[in-house]
């Protein structure tokens, strides 16, 4: 029996960039995309800004925050060297560096300037900042590894996913759990909020991604098509259109509403994160290989490669495959000018 997800597809080439699967519903979506009159404020090269050396392991994710100290803005890092470090956007100079634990951190978020943090033992942190110095609570979340950490758009809430299959709700205020979502075998690795406040999609181990109703937990659909891991998920309200990263080497984009997939973008290898731009315009990728893609979402053509990770081949702690220089996190700055990503080295890189 065919799978609601599937659809007649063919390949057609683009040029040097790989090969692109395309549905019958592609055209339309095109078109759509087309007359959007999208404004590119990108002038992507491949080009570094600056790079710093902010981690001793690896740096699993980045953030930019807003007054969480001194009332500046600030890229934050979390690492499996158990650190958070707070740096200047302009230069990537450090001014803060605290040991949250002594254990991996995996996630971070903002909440009411006051950071999150999360990692490999499960525990989720409330971080509240006092110029030189920093006041902590924690919670047992989780009885596996949290993999990410979201604040819902009105604020109100916040979710946690892990591979201990569940998706959590909480109250952000008392660090309180009000949901519990049984949702993927075999874990889960990436969570977001839609706009309504009201509704959840998540991915995971069990090669699916899948949406939820928060308040009834029930599960609302399921997009099927990637046939490995599914690590990484984002979503472009200016479209209503999902991205999804997976370990079967391809990125998928998805129609939310009907759950049809309507293009598939073959890669050489992993892809770890990805995200789009505020603005819409953009979607980067985050590989295996330590190469980082910029796709335009009018067309969905490569349109800039960065590859200064891949210059730097350390083995990864965990899995014995070639050396490689695995980029984890990934973001745009507001403006939608520059890129930052971080890397399984410890190292975070600023490009444009």
């Amino acid at each position: 029996m065919k799978n609601k997800n599937e659809n007649n597809s063919s390949l057609i080439p683009i040029g040097s960039t790989g090969l692109v699967r395309v549905s019958n519903s592609i055209s339309v979506t095109n078109k759509l995309l087309a007359e959007s009159k999208f404004q590119f404020s990108g002038d992507f090269k491949g080009e570094q800004i600056w790079k710093v050396d902010g981690h001793k392991m690896a740096v699993r994710q980045i953030i930019i925050a807003d007054n969480i100290l001194n009332n500046k803005s600030c890229l934050v890092s979390a690492g499996e060297d158990g650190f958070i470090s707070l740096y200047d956007l302009s230069n990537g100079d450090c001014f803060f560096k605290e040991q949250i634990e002594n254990n991996w951190l995996t996630s971070i978020a903002v909440w009411n300037e006051k950071l999150l943090c999360a990692g490999r033992s499960g525990k989720l942190f409330r971080v509240t900042f006092d110029e030189d110095c920093i006041s902590r609570e924690v919670v047992q979340a989780h009885e596996l590894i949290i993999k990410n950490i979201v604040v819902s758009p009105n604020n109100r809430s916040i979710a946690t996913c892990s591979w201990d299959d569940t998706i959590k709700i909480w109250e952000p205020k008392k660090l309180k759990e009000t949901k519990k979502i049984l949702a993927h075998n075999f874990g889960v690795n990436d969570v977001l909020f839609l706009p309504n406040n009201e509704t959840v999609i998540s991915c995971g181990k069990d090669e699916k991604i899948k949406i939820w109703d928060i308040k009834s937990k029930a599960q609302l659909g399921q997009f099927d098509g990637h046939k490995h891991w599914v690590e990484a998920i984002t979503f472009n309200s200016s479209k209503n259109i999902l991205a999804s990263g997976s370990c079967d080497n391809t990125i998928k984009i998805w129609d939310i509403d009907k759950q049809d997939c309507l293009l598939t973008i073959e890669n050489e290898e992993w892809i770890n994160d990805l995200v789009f731009s505020d603005d819409g315009n953009y979607l980067v990728a985050n590989c295996y290989n330590g190469i980082s893609k910029v796709f335009d979402t009018k067309s969905f053509q490569l349109i800039c490669e960065y590859n200064e990770h891949s210059k730097v081949f350390p083995y990864h702690h965990s899995i014995k495959r070639e050396a490689t220089n695995w980029i984890y996190s990934v973001l745009f700055d507001k403006t939608n000018k520059a890129i930052y990503t971080a890397s399984v080295d410890g190292s975070i890189h600023k490009w444009k």
